[in-house]
């Protein structure tokens, strides 16, 4: 028993407690602490007004006020026309739009015109069965006939569109599946509250296919634009694909690194590699960043059935992304080692909580400190735009930090050809 514990006596054991508490703390702090700290605030949708009237545009105005609040839920972003919505979610500017469509104002007019003909037309009956005379006046047949004209018109309902880009962002999209409707809800009540208030003040008998018409004057539906597949993993293809290309580079560049230091007599001395080999190491990785494009495009696609648009596309694509993946882990383990493994599973563990939210979701800190640099957030853009916005959207920004992160990674490689061996 004596023997059993005798290990809990050297401190080496205790301090050893403390790493699984800092890195469970790590992973806690990678994991759950973006996904508690965000807030449904800022979702970027479009708001597009075809009918261009001035009923129209106070929807627009009053919308576009709420959305500057600071905890507003959704960011109204002003579209000229519906032409240009589709460029707009292949940018990513937006997630979802709005369209309030031709003739908005003129049959919410309709509806209003027809429930002023109801009033009318109960009060005159109301009026003619207190005094019968009152039917020969100039007075009751002048608003007769009004109201008959008004009668004879069918009311039209005022229509709004919704659209929402599930390939965009599907945390995105499945909020908005329950906001948009929410937001025509409450233009529905807006209006409806107004006749129904005169209808009770009035006195207006309406039968309950009148009652439902005033209820409902505005007709919404749903489009679903950029439509994720069943079988697309809930969208979570590109950020899978993503994280298998940073792995498979990690252990490549690893394996290389390895296999090039043993050739190389500088290197196995404590010094940094020779130019040559370094040049040798990120042609050898080039080769292996298209073996795993290679092999995610046969697991995915082919085993798994993860629809593929365009192979051709699709393997250069994420051969680029995994050749950029390999010189940023290339150049930490070119200067710290296998220690330096570490630093790229870290990267991996921070970036896939923070990705999967639109930005405006994340709080301040991991928004500035982790989503916005992350290697892992451009790529997954690109393979965005590659397999659900079929490959549409302008991604000068992502391949441009992504080109970047290559130069840099490249330039450190050949850098780490200084290091002597007491650097070392």
């Amino acid at each position: 028993m004596i023997i059993m514990f005798e290990v809990f006596k050297h401190k080496q054991i205790w301090s050893y407690l403390l790493v699984i508490i800092g890195i469970i703390a790590f992973f806690s702090f990678a994991q759950f602490g973006p996904r508690t700290s965000v807030k449904v605030r800022h979702i970027p949708v479009a708001i597009v007004d075809e009918d261009q009237s001035l009923a129209s545009e106070k929807i627009v105005d009053k919308l576009q006020n709420q959305g500057t609040k600071k905890n507003a839920a959704i960011h109204w972003v002003h579209v000229a026309n519906v032409s240009k919505l589709k460029q707009g979610y292949a940018d990513g500017r937006y997630f979802g739009a709005v369209i309030l469509t031709k003739h908005f104002s003129k049959n919410l007019t309709s509806q209003t015109n027809w429930f002023k003909a109801q009033v009318m037309d109960q009060n005159l009956r109301t009026m003619a069965a207190q005094n019968n005379a009152f039917t020969t006046t100039d007075t009751y047949i002048t608003q007769r006939n009004a109201a008959n004209k008004l009668l004879a018109i069918s009311p039209q309902k005022a229509e709004i569109k919704l659209e929402l880009s599930q390939g965009n962002n599907m945390t995105a999209a499945t909020l908005l599946t329950t906001a948009l409707p929410k937001m025509a809800t409450a233009l529905n009540t807006m209006t409806s509250t107004k006749f129904i208030a005169i209808a009770t003040k009035e006195n207006v008998k309406l039968t309950p296919t009148q009652l439902t018409q005033l209820q409902n004057p505005i007709k919404s539906t749903m489009i679903v634009k950029n439509r994720v597949s069943t079988s697309s993993i809930s969208g979570m293809a590109p950020l899978l694909t993503t994280i298998l290309l940073w792995i498979g580079s990690m252990i490549g560049s690893l394996l290389i690194r390895i296999e090039h230091k043993k050739r190389d007599e500088r290197s196995t001395m404590g010094g940094g590699m020779h130019a040559t080999t370094i040049t040798s190491q990120w042609i050898t990785g080039l080769l292996f960043s298209a073996t795993s494009a290679g092999s995610l495009y046969f697991f995915s696609h082919i085993c798994y059935k993860v629809p593929i648009p365009h192979t051709s596309a699709y393997l250069l694509t994420a051969t680029a992304i995994a050749f950029v993946f390999f010189l940023i882990q290339s150049a930490v383990i070119n200067w710290l080692g296998i220690p330096g493994a570490p630093l790229m599973i870290m990267t991996v563990m921070l970036s896939t909580a923070v990705v999967t939210y639109p930005a405006t979701m994340l709080s301040n800190f991991y928004r500035t400190w982790i989503y916005s640099w992350t290697p892992i957030r451009y790529a997954q853009n690109i393979l965005i735009n590659q397999l659900y916005l079929h490959g549409k959207g302008t991604m000068s920004t992502s391949i441009l930090i992504l080109g970047v992160y290559a130069t840099c990674g490249l330039m450190l490689m050949y850098l780490s050809s200084k290091k002597t061996a007491k650097q070392i």
